[in-house]
Parts: structure tokens; C-alpha cells; sequence
């Protein structure tokens, strides 16, 4: 899998020269996407035996990113308390609002 590595370098290279994860902003991250990125690259290899992305993957390789990194920041501000469910919308997604804690 040394090829896999070597694609994968050369890619995350290549978002280094743009500047992608100084520009992607708070729900980026760089060990999460790249863990993403190689699921997807094997996935690619063990049904074409090419671990070349095809149109679009790199895109969803990034929302997955940003999906996974949002979820697990809404998780912990609801386990800390800093935010609470409060109903929901007419889609069915949670609502949620601000807790303000007091000091003591």
C-alpha cells in the first residue's frame, strides 16, 4: 500500500499549495479528512483496482469531513451543557439553544 500513501501525500500536497486547511476554517481537520480519504482510496482499489478518486469523491471525502467534525462538536457542547435540545422544526431536526451557565 505504499502507492496508497504516496497518492495520498501528493494529494494533501497539493491542498497544502492552495492553502485548503488554513482557508477550510473550524470543521476541517487534517488527520480526520486524511482517514476519510484513505477509506475511500481502498474502497476505489478493491472495486477497480485503482485507488484513483473518481469525480466528486474528493468533495465527499470533504463534506463527510465537515459532517463528522460538526456532529462531534454539537455532541460535546450537549454533554458539557452549554447548549439543549428545545423541539423540533418542521423537518424534524432539533432545535436547540444556549445555555448560559452561572457562575459561582
Amino acid at each position: 500500500m505504499n502507492e496508497l500513501e504516496a497518492y495520498a501525500t501528493k494529494l494533501f500536497s497539493l491542498l497544502d499549495e492552495e492553502k485548503f486547511f488554513e482557508k477550510a476554517g473550524l470543521f476541517m481537520d487534517r488527520d480526520i479528512m486524511k482517514k476519510f480519504l484513505m477509506e475511500t482510496l481502498e474502497d476505489n482499489f478493491e472495486k477497480t483496482g485503482s485507488f484513483e478518486l473518481h469525480q466528486d469523491q474528493l468533495s465527499d471525502v470533504i463534506d463527510r469531513t465537515n459532517s463528522y467534525i460538526i456532529e462531534e462538536t454539537f455532541c460535546d457542547l450537549i454533554k458539557t451543557g452549554d447548549i439543549r435540545p428545545v423541539g423540533l422544526d418542521e423537518n424534524g431536526d432539533f432545535l436547540y439553544e444556549s445555555v448560559v451557565k452561572q457562575k459561582k
